[in-house]
């Protein structure tokens, strides 16, 4: 018997584990970043590491503080503690995979990445340009600066029917400030501007024309904004010549082969009120669809890799399981589309032998016995 006043000991009921963790904000201090770069040029190049580091991000989370010998930035990123424990790791292996551009950090530093709000002087900009976060937000301008650009000036380009095509109408020129929709599946903005097309543009090149070939294709526009306005790049003939050797020769060394019909290169003349001594223009790289083939390939670039294009993003370069993968759903595609039209095949047959046996005469034999 147990003694009085004492209750007996209960039995602890298992508890609940503990529900996920939903991903939250923080801000990321990026330093070491190479000074030589422009503001734009730099937060374009930090965006594409954080996407290979599968943290995306959108550009107007991104303020870039650059001074004369040392430049850094501020990151606003949505993630889970996980997520961020192992960043400094993924950074690392991502480094030596050669998976990032060197060229992003300064000469004989390595980058720091990292949770925290950074110097105390980082409110302090010597830019030579205004970071993203000095601007209005794009989302909050988008609306009514893309009625006044498409609509406003005669003759400006409508977009959003003309980026679904593919195609711009009036493809002369093209107003700055006008809108041309947003990014899809199968187009890419990028702004460009500074020392893009000399330094960053052939790292794009690559991703984005791998990426639209493994697809349905694409196009690429250069001095287009996140947001979808129209800001053009500085681009004189001898740039143009430029373009055109570079995206010749990289797009030479794909594997399969991509042949010159495969893919268009045109430079749109864009008319600003602040005429300049070089002129304005969109570039535009648009990849055709692929043609059926036999069996499913994939295309790699002239670098051994491979990418994907997703919804607004990009994903590569794939590992040998991700390939296996990919194969394997196209092949489980393939089959599929077989199937269905043996299916319709076979109905059809069915159908035509009952209309043929209801016209079908009935004859009749008779026997006299």
């Amino acid at each position: 018997m147990e003694p009085p006043g004492k209750q007996p000991p209960q039995e602890s009921q298992p508890e609940d584990p503990a529900p996920e963790a939903a991903p939250s904000t923080h801000i990321l201090y990026v330093d070491h970043l190479n000074p030589q770069f422009s503001v734009p040029v730099l937060a374009c190049l930090l965006r594409d590491t954080l996407e290979r580091l599968e943290l995306p991000v959108a550009r107007e989370h991104i303020e870039v503080v650059r001074r004369p010998r040392k430049a850094y930035a501020l990151v606003q990123v949505t993630a889970h503690e996980a997520t961020l424990a192992t960043l400094p790791w993924r950074l690392q292996v991502a480094l030596e995979e050669h998976q990032i551009p060197k060229e992003l950090a300064a000469r004989g530093k390595e980058l720091v990445l990292g949770e925290g709000p950074g110097p105390s002087s980082g409110k302090e900009e010597e830019d030579s340009g205004p970071s993203p976060r000095s601007n209005p937000s794009p989302a909050h301008s988008t609306p009514a600066r893309a009625r006044r650009g498409s609509r406003g000036q005669p003759g400006g380009t409508r977009s959003d029917s003309a980026i679904v095509r593919q195609e711009i109408e009036g493809q002369e020129r093209l107003f700055q400030g006008a809108f041309l929709g947003n990014e899809t599946r199968s187009v890419e903005f990028k702004r460009g501007g500074g020392e893009y097309l000399s330094l960053a543009f052939k790292h794009h090149l690559r991703r984005y024309v791998c990426a639209f070939l493994n697809s349905e294709g694409g196009s690429l526009f250069v001095g287009v904004e996140d947001s979808g306005l129209v800001q053009g790049v500085r681009c004189g003939h001898r740039d143009e010549d430029r373009v055109r050797l570079l995206v010749d020769s990289i797009l030479q060394g794909f594997q399969p082969q991509v042949f010159p019909d495969a893919y268009t290169l045109s430079f749109i003349p864009v008319v600003s009120a602040s005429a300049g001594s070089t002129p304005l223009k969109v570039i535009r790289l648009s990849v055709h669809a692929p043609r059926a083939q036999a069996e499913p390939q994939l295309y790699e670039t002239d670098q051994g890799e491979v990418f994907l294009r997703r919804d607004g993003s990009i994903q590569g370069p794939l590992s040998g399981h991700a390939i296996q993968e990919w194969c394997r759903q196209k092949w489980a595609a393939e089959l599929n589309k077989l199937e269905q039209r043996l299916k319709a095949l076979t109905a059809e047959k069915e159908q035509l032998q009952q209309q043929l046996q209801q016209r079908a005469p009935v004859s009749c034999t008779c026997c006299v016995l």
